[in-house]
């Protein structure tokens, strides 16, 4: 803590403009400086949060750098946006397979997205809408009373049911019935309309 005799002059030194800028607060009890060098780290953060966060921006940094090295040439940015739009769209296929079933099948397709949207602007168009209309969707869940709150529950369980019913009957339909399902249960499988035995 500051000593009365800093208070010189009528102007407490931790009122002085410099001490918001240039230096960590003498007065404040964790006015020091993160690991990398640069800020403060403030009452309600720690060192270690400081250093990852920093490690996170030197590691965005040398993307960005790589990114500019490859980009400089033609066949470096067609290679380049070929890569990236190979790897987003398979996260965004994924994570829209995933969205039925359990699973963070919506992180992969907002992944997929954002992969996506750091060469294509129509990737970031859809991703922005997309989060809006989850947002408001969440919203008004969130207002509606529990009644509702169950039937729009009970009514998603269903829809996800048929859609992971229809996946893999879509599936045993075309490949057919693995050879390693128990007999019973290939049985069982085999009398449902569409379903082939290997």
């Amino acid at each position: 803590m500051c000593s009365p005799l800093m208070t010189g002059g009528g102007h407490h030194p931790c009122h002085h403009p410099v001490w918001r800028t240039a230096a960590p607060n003498p007065c404040h009890p964790r006015a020091v400086r993160g690991p990398d060098g640069e800020g403060e780290v403030g009452p309600g953060q720690e060192p270690g949060a400081t250093r990852l966060g920093g490690a996170v921006r030197r590691l965005g940094e040398r993307a960005g750098r790589l990114r500019e090295r490859v980009r400089s040439t033609p066949f470096g940015r067609f290679a380049w946006r070929l890569v990236v739009g190979v790897v987003g769209t398979t996260a965004l296929v994924l994570g829209a397979i995933m969205i039925p079933g359990p699973g963070q099948g919506w992180a992969v397709v907002f992944l997929g997205l954002a992969i996506l949207s750091t060469e294509f602007s129509w990737a970031e168009r859809l991703r922005r809408a997309l989060w809006h209309r989850l947002v408001a969707a969440r919203s008004w869940y969130a207002r509606r009373g529990r009644g509702t709150q169950g039937v729009v529950a009970a009514a998603t369980f269903a829809c996800v049911a048929v859609v992971v019913a229809g996946s893999i009957w879509l599936s045993l339909a075309v490949t057919g019935v693995p050879s390693w399902v128990p007999s019973p249960l290939s049985q069982a499988l085999g009398t449902v309309p569409g379903v082939r035995q290997v």
